[in-house]
């Protein structure tokens, strides 16, 4: 092994002069407590902050390396390390630089934290939804459970990001258990005399943070009730077939001149179930319009289309052509539909004034959590079907949106604990939602139906419209 260097960061650096200061350091403390002192060759000193440790199985030392966030991003780089281990948040350019140390190594990163302190938004956007193992302990689960959220003891994600998650409480502490063993009396529980040590936080999202260490609730996600072990599904298993010919189909496109489109394809069940099967993120800089319609078109294929929804911000004229993009749109489309590419379509903007869709995704996300599966929401009990939506596996981009939309935050991450979230959600991940906001407004698509059947060749025209059961 060329590099055994082992790096610590922390806020500030240790120091054997100060005993405040030592205090102040939490890695150096509990390596001292937990490793043997013959093993250690070297202790830190005033001006290099390095242990010595001997290697029982070698002649090389190890080195602990001890570096801190108000060092320059600069005096940190430029050698390779084994292992970084990160005690609470560092700034995000810290992070950059010293996990580019591992590169050469395929080193690990190791990062304890509470999220209450710094800024906890990119490591909730870049790891924690990111990871492909998630572990709670059953303190988080039950939590959760109390908040009517359903989150699993171990929840896998299929990805290529080597990224694992273990989440634990306050009541997972060993060394809290001892105390309560010894001061707590007969008839309190562990749980109670946990609660009484958090008597003062006597809100809930402080609570959740502080005792819990829930990111959704330092985050501030626009669909907490998302759930990817439940709400995204494999089409193979449930439509080997592929999706019926009697669901309702729709299309709706979150429009921009210069930002890449947002496109989504969903289909709705007779009995109330909505299915987002397909997608497509495409850039108007580097696409024509009609190249965009154009792959649309063949996405589509013959399916008709009984939906086709695209932003406002479409219907505004283009000074180069005098039309706006939804008229050029369509007439892509009839000319599309003459050739067979597919079977037309008319787009319309949907409504961007108000919540109502964002509320149905919502109440849909919550009920899918309910029936856990799709096809079991039209119980006995249930005089009509729980309205339910459902992720296609391949719908990448609406996933990670869904998952990691947020609202606008403060600056100062305190500041959670004294105001209230802020109302305006981010820009970052809010594409594909608006777009499926848009779809979930329209009281065709959100309405139970039954399907028009088409066995026999309908002449007369009032029949055409007519449901039949």
């Amino acid at each position: 092994m060329s590099c055994k260097t082992i790096r610590f960061l922390s806020e500030t650096l240790p120091s054997k002069v100060e005993e405040n200061e030592s205090s102040r350091n939490t890695l150096y403390p509990e390596l001292i407590k937990r490793l043997p002192p013959e093993l250690i060759v070297k202790d830190i000193g005033s001006k290099r902050p390095v242990m010595v440790i001997q290697d029982p199985y070698s002649s090389q030392h190890f080195y602990i390396e001890f570096a801190s966030y108000s060092q320059s991003t600069q005096a940190q780089a430029g050698v390779e390390r084994i292992y970084v281990l990160i005690d609470e948040v560092p700034p995000y350019s810290i992070f950059e630089e010293n996990y580019s140390r591992l590169i050469s190594t395929g080193g690990d990163v190791i990062i304890s934290l509470t999220p209450a302190q710094g800024d906890v938004d990119w490591i909730y956007d870049m790891l924690y939804t990111q990871a492909r193992h998630i572990y709670r302990t059953p303190a988080i689960v039950n939590r959760h459970k109390q908040l009517n959220e359903d989150k699993p003891l171990y929840e896998h994600h299929p990805n290529n990001k080597d990224i694992t998650v273990i989440h634990f409480a306050t009541d997972d502490s060993p060394y809290l258990y001892e105390i309560y063993k010894r001061e707590a009396s007969p008839d309190q529980t562990y749980d109670d005399f946990i609660s009484s040590r958090f008597f003062v936080l006597d809100d809930e999202i402080a609570v959740n943070i502080r005792r819990y260490g829930m990111f959704s609730y330092v985050s501030g996600r626009v669909f907490k009730e998302f759930n990817p072990s439940i709400h995204i599904i494999d089409s193979i298993r449930y439509f080997p077939e592929g999706l019926p010919t009697n669901y309702r189909y729709f299309r709706t496109i979150d429009y921009h001149p210069t930002n890449d489109w947002a496109c989504a394809w969903g289909a709705v069940s007779p009995t109330n179930e909505v299915f987002i099967y397909d997608e497509l993120k495409i850039s108007p800089e580097t696409n024509t319009l009609y190249d965009i319609a154009h792959l649309i078109a063949k996405k589509s294929s013959t399916i008709h289309f009984s939906c086709d929804l695209i932003d406002p911000l479409a219907q505004i004229k283009q000074i180069t052509t005098a039309t706006s993009p939804v008229e050029d749109l369509n007439r892509y489309f009839h000319h599309f539909k003459r050739q067979g590419i597919c079977k037309g379509a008319y787009f319309r903007s949907y409504d961007t004034t108000t919540t109502r869709g964002r509320d149905e995704i919502r109440l849909r996300l919550k009920n899918s959590i309910t029936c856990k599966t799709p096809f079991n929401n039209t119980e006995t009990s249930i005089i009509q079907p729980l309205p339910t939506i459902w992720f296609f596996s391949n719908c990448k981009y609406t996933i990670e949106s869904i998952r990691n939309w947020s609202y606008e935050t403060w600056s100062d991450r305190s500041a959670l604990l004294t105001k209230d979230m802020k109302e305006k959600p981010q820009q970052k991940f809010s594409h594909f939602c608006t777009a499926l906001e848009g779809a979930m407004k329209e009281r065709s698509l959100t309405t139970p139906y039954s399907p028009i059947t088409t066995q026999q060749p309908i002449t007369n025209r009032i029949e055409y419209f007519r449901r039949v059961a």
